[in-house]
């Protein structure tokens, strides 16, 4: 076992529950709900703020990609869509 596999894990977590944007069809990102939903202005920020870089949901980088807990996240994980029916 990794010695830094709970860091990973950590942050396997702060990028897929706390914060899952998700891109719609139209490649305008949507906030998909996690099981601990941000504060209001986390949401506009992670939604409309051209601040964070979003970034195609690849779990390597995830698991390399620090956090902190105390301020807006930098680095935002995009879902692609699934293709409509």
């Amino acid at each position: 076992m990794r010695l830094d596999a709970i860091k990973m894990l950590a942050r396997l977590y702060w990028y897929t529950d706390r914060v899952r944007p998700r891109a719609d069809p139209g490649g305008r990102a949507r906030l998909r709900r996690g099981g601990c939903c941000p504060p209001g202005g986390e949401l506009a920020y992670c939604v409309d703020d051209p601040k964070p870089r979003r970034r195609p949901f690849e779990l390597e980088r995830i698991l390399r990609t620090e956090y902190r807990i105390d301020r807006y996240p930098g680095h935002l994980f995009v879902q692609s869509s699934p293709s409509p029916s």
